[in-house]
């Protein structure tokens, strides 16, 4: 009786038996079990001696003239004691348990999704769902988003973002609806959008997308809808913007650290600005930091670029502070 290496696995696993074999059986994979336990069914009668080769060749140690029968039901036993019944079944497909649902809200489960399949849906939908779903995804993943998506369907979208009303009730739930059957998760509360939110959205964009598109939203929407979204638009790099005492009030506030970060890779235009604005002693603390050349965390260098950017937007809303023009360098 020839048998293969598998096969040759699972005779010593019945012969082993319980109590040791379900142990050995943990540490399996649930494609090697199913593999095992299918060999197992399809021989009955391993003779003693033939056993004795086995595990002669395995150097084991165990009783002679063991033998094997029914090896699937025995198998079967030491499995359901391993793995316990309803893994068990669920390895032999022999009941099959549901999935399960999510108690993640649909929004948050979509935020986590991969970013294609959030395009082809969000390109799938009318523009005006398609606008609400956007709406409910985080900043950075709608500028994502918006970046893969075709040049005019791209600024249709941004257009009705930034001029529709607020969706009713029941038509926000339509949507959302849609959305669950294709990511799952539960039903959601809490506001659509917020205030100025397209602006922080239209940040995170790439620079060179971002004025294409705000040449193509010229003609669709209003002058000074636009202008508005325009006023908020303010990346790190647009620090040079900022008058000297706006500059002052923002950076002189804030820890050496989260400046010395901020300014790792920038050229001198930009540090000069930080600089400029802070007291003498920090900023010889941070020259000096700078000048050993380390690039610094990538993940620290982003956050303390957006704080800054953060604060500047603060100021801006609450009328503080106002931005030059864009490419305009500040005195």
């Amino acid at each position: 009786m020839n048998l293969t290496k598998p096969q040759k696995a699972v005779a010593i696993l019945v012969a082993i038996g319980a109590p040791k074999a379900p142990e050995l059986l943990k540490h399996f994979k649930k494609d090697e079990l199913k593999a095992l336990l299918s060999i197992a069914r399809g021989f009955k009668n391993v003779e003693p001696e033939i056993l004795e080769d086995i595990i002669r060749e395995f150097e084991g140690d165990f009783a002679q003239g063991a033998g094997l029968m029914d090896s699937a039901d025995i198998m079967n036993q030491m499995l359901i004691k391993s793995l316990g019944e309803e893994e068990f079944a669920e390895l032999t497909d022999s009941k099959k348990r549901a999935p399960e649902p999510s108690k993640e809200d649909v929004w948050s489960i979509l935020a986590k999704a991969d970013i294609d399949r959030i395009v082809v849906h969000v390109t799938s939908e009318n523009e005006q769902a398609a606008a609400y779903i956007l709406s409910r995804l985080p900043e950075s993943l709608t500028a994502q988003t918006l970046e893969k998506i075709e040049k005019t369907r791209r600024a249709g979208l941004v257009a009705r973002m930034l001029t529709a009303k607020d969706l009713r009730p029941e038509a926000a739930r339509l949507i959302e609806e849609s959305v669950r059957q294709v990511f799952g998760g539960t039903a959601s509360s809490g506001p659509a959008n917020e205030p100025g939110r397209l602006a922080s959205v239209l940040n995170e964009m790439d620079r060179v997308l971002l004025d294409d598109l705000l040449l193509d939203l010229e003609p669709r929407v209003e002058p000074n809808q636009l202008a508005s979204v325009k006023a908020r638009l303010f990346r790190f790099e647009d620090i040079v913007r900022l008058e000297q005492d706006a500059r002052s009030i923002i950076l002189d506030a804030m820890e050496s650290t989260l400046l010395t970060d901020a300014l790792r890779g920038t050229n001198d235009d930009i540090r000069e600005a930080v600089l400029s604005a802070i007291g003498q002693r920090s900023r010889r603390m941070i020259e000096a930091d700078l000048a050993s050349g380390a690039k610094g965390n990538p993940q620290a260098v982003a956050d303390a670029r957006r704080a800054i950017v953060a604060a500047v937007l603060d100021k801006i809303d609450k009328g503080e502070i106002s931005l030059g023009e864009p490419g305009e360098l500040a005195a």
